[in-house]
């Protein structure tokens, strides 16, 4: 995917893509539609940069879903009942409504982000981000929080597996009784990984002028072009297309 049309767009245009994305989801009335535009999204997600990165970045925020879905019968203590144990009523057609509303919005929301992220290099988003008049601090920390954090993930993954495959059974580790005793030593290895990233980070501050009278940025992004206008113009006008369309098809249904 990497000739996809997200990567040949202005960094810019992307991310107020991203902003109208997000600002439209909390427009949007009913909740079949708004699970339309999530799935919608989710399909854009994977023309751009592939099913299985799409699926991995669903999957990757599955835990929180799991975990407002158990707290979901303490949303709302009123309204129909859908479940209920005699009279104590353990779900409500509220309480659920409230998180599959949520759940849509949020599975779009990260869709949108990491459609950004994952065309976008790390040096033209801290360019964007400077273009929209974000602090130089507040871009360099966003930069380097999404570039390294992932990368200790992944890290942390590779070692695990290493570390699993020297055993004499990998597949009968005994990971259920002392979880924490068998991630210990790749806990480990990962902090000295994150340790040895320092130098390079700090030479990534310094190569960008941090820590002196006057920043220094060695990369702009083009000003006044055409094309960025018909992109900035096209990234506001799909998400208010989608907004306007859904009112209208509500009103006159």
């Amino acid at each position: 995917m990497r000739t996809s049309l997200f990567r040949k767009l202005d960094v810019r245009a992307k991310l107020l893509f991203a902003l109208t994305t997000v600002v439209c989801l909390f427009l949007i009335p009913t909740l079949p539609l708004l699970w339309l535009v999530a799935a919608l999204i989710f399909l854009l997600s994977a023309t751009q940069v592939g099913f299985r990165r799409s699926a991995r970045n669903v999957w990757i925020i599955a835990p929180m879903v799991l975990i407002m879905a158990i707290f979901t019968p303490l949303n709302s203590r009123w309204g129909e009942a859908l479940v209920s144990i005699g009279d104590f009523m353990l779900l409500s057609r509220e309480a659920l409504t409230n998180f599959l509303t949520t759940t849509a919005r949020f599975i779009a929301i990260s869709l949108s982000c990491s459609i950004v992220m994952q065309t976008t290099k790390g040096d033209e988003l801290m360019c964007g981000l400077r273009a929209m008049r974000i602090p130089d601090e507040a871009c360099l920390t966003l930069t380097l929080a999404l570039r390294l954090i992932p990368d200790m993930s992944a890290t942390f993954t590779q070692i695990r597996e290493c570390q699993r495959l020297r055993l004499p059974n990998p597949d009968e580790e005994g990971t259920r009784r002392r979880p924490f005793h068998s991630i210990f030593p790749s806990l480990v290895c990962t902090m000295v990984c994150a340790m040895r990233t320092i130098p390079k980070s700090a030479s990534a501050i310094d190569l960008r002028g941090y820590g002196r009278g006057r920043r220094s940025h060695y990369k702009r992004l083009g000003t006044g072009t055409l094309s960025l206008l018909v992109q900035l113009v096209a990234s506001i006008a799909i998400p208010v297309l989608v907004v306007l369309a859904a009112r209208l098809w509500i009103h006159f249904t």
